[in-house]
């Protein structure tokens, strides 16, 4: 994908709305300019990332708002978007952790031991052993759980029915941004079509 130089101001302005999203704001942006939002956030993200984070430079020489404005307006402008992992959820602690939780909490349950001397006892700061006792035990061997992005569940049908019509899952992601005020990064999308009973075509 290729864009033309874009280094001015838009024809026309829009003013950003206080705890706005960044791709709420690209999309007035760009239907103010006659622009697709998709293309638009596209241009502001890349290269080569062209479906990732819009770069607040950018944004800022397009939209005439300087960038401290926008970061305080735009209420996710600064937070970096989280890949979705396909296979697990978040990693279990590793088994020598999981150990020594379990000795600190048998202490503490079978003798009563303070939280001084169960961090003496097991050679850990006091951080450490309070973590041990209120953080919940994994339970064992558990398989982990596929993630499923729960943000595209509502557009389910939708996606499903894009995606039996044969189209890409970039042209998906360009239609959910442009015609349904859906706002996915495209790993997720991604994520999504794999594991959707419709599937990918």
């Amino acid at each position: 994908m290729t864009a033309p130089p874009l280094t001015t101001l838009l024809p026309i302005t829009v003013r950003p709305h206080l705890g706005e999203g960044t791709d709420s704001f690209i999309r007035r942006l760009a239907r103010a300019n006659h622009l697709s939002p998709s293309g638009l956030h596209s241009y502001l993200a890349g290269p080569p990332a062209w479906f990732g984070k819009p770069r607040l430079e950018r944004l800022a020489a397009v939209s005439g708002y300087a960038p401290d404005v926008l970061t305080q307006a735009l209420t996710d402008i600064l937070i970096p978007r989280r890949r979705t992992n396909l296979h697990t959820a978040a990693a279990p602690p590793p088994e020598h952790l999981l150990r020594l939780r379990q000795r600190i909490r048998r202490d503490a349950e079978q003798h009563g031991l303070p939280l001084r001397c169960l961090a003496v006892r097991h050679g850990v700061d006091r951080r450490t052993a309070r973590l041990a006792l209120n953080t919940p035990l994994p339970p064992r061997r558990e398989r982990p759980k596929e993630a499923r992005p729960p943000v595209l569940d509502a557009h389910a049908p939708l996606i499903g029915e894009l995606a039996g019509d044969g189209m890409t899952t970039r042209a998906i992601w360009q239609h959910l941004m442009d015609h349904a005020s859906v706002s996915v990064s495209y790993s997720t999308l991604n994520v999504f079509l794999r594991q959707h009973p419709g599937g990918r075509p």
